[in-house]
This record gives C-alpha cells, structure tokens and sequence, in this order.
C-alpha cells in the first residue's frame, strides 16, 4: 500500500501503453491474495467486515480484551458514573473503551484521569470534568493514580484492569 503512488509513477512513465497495462493488471491480480488472505479485517468470508460489528473489528488486534474491557464499562453503567477516567500507558490499547462507552447509549464522558507528558497540562484546565470513577489498565499504574487522587477505592477488577470508584 505504501508503495502505490511510486508504482503509479512508474507505470505512468512507461512510454509503451500496453506494458503500463499488463504491469498494471499484474498488480492488481497480486494484491487479490492480500485481500482474501487478510484475516483481521477481511473482505470476503464469514467473518468479512459487513457482517462484523464494529465493536469487534476495533478489539480483533486483541480478543482477550474484550470481555475485561465490556465488563469494566458495564460495571461503570451500573454505578451511573457520568464522567469516566482513563488511567492507561503511552502504549495501552484504549481505543475500544472509547468505543464501548459510544455504544453504550448513556451520557458518559470518558477522558484521560492522569498524565505524565506534555498534554497533562492541557487536562488540567478541564477543571468541568470530576469522574466518579477511573479506569486504570496497568495494575503498576494504580499505585500512582492513588497517590495523585484521594477518595477513590476498587470497584471492580479483573486480570490487567481495574475500576475505581469514588467514595
């Protein structure tokens, strides 16, 4: 894919159109296997993107987590949170959170609860945004949120996330 404008140059300098037409047919026939033999976000099949909610396409890199992730936001709900936290590293996979709370039909506001980088500073002028509860995906990360944050306790875990509740 990355190479497609360089091909398209070249096969558009070529000066004999019939072999800018075979080369360009031969391509296309090459890249057919990559679209049939692509088996996270394949076009043809059962499992094709058509027929694949698009909550399960976002979670498809990493189906162990969906379970962990439906629970915690379902335990959320439950507790009638509307603004949410997200405590989670630099390369945590947070996306389908986000996702799951637009699924979920409720007025949830889920935003970063902590930071240790240049946009920390930005979040603390959202100084609107008081999350009962966080959700923090690095168990290691929970020490620190506890120490920066009172009044928060466990509501809800399972292996690699935990949800805090504020009192």
């Amino acid at each position: 894919m990355l190479w497609a404008p360089f091909v398209a140059v070249v096969l558009s300098k070529i000066k004999f159109p019939r072999v800018a037409n075979y080369l360009t047919i031969l391509t296309l026939m090459l890249a057919v296997s990559w679209i049939e033999n692509n088996e996270k976000r394949s076009l043809i099949g059962k499992e094709n993107i058509f027929r694949v909610s698009r909550t399960d396409q976002y979670i498809n890199q990493r189906p162990y987590l969906q379970e962990k992730y439906a629970g915690a936001v379902d335990f959320i709900t439950d507790q009638g949170c509307a603004d949410v936290g997200l405590f989670v590293g630099d390369s945590e996979f947070e996306y389908p959170f986000w996702i799951l709370f637009e699924n979920n039909q409720k007025d949830l506001r889920p935003k970063h609860a902590g930071g240790w980088n240049t946009s920390k500073a930005l979040s603390d002028r959202q100084s609107d945004f008081d999350p009962g509860a966080v959700i923090v995906t690095n168990i290691e990360q929970d020490k620190d949120f506890v120490a920066q944050q009172a009044g928060f306790t466990k509501g809800w875990e399972s292996t690699g996330i935990k949800v805090l509740i504020r009192n």
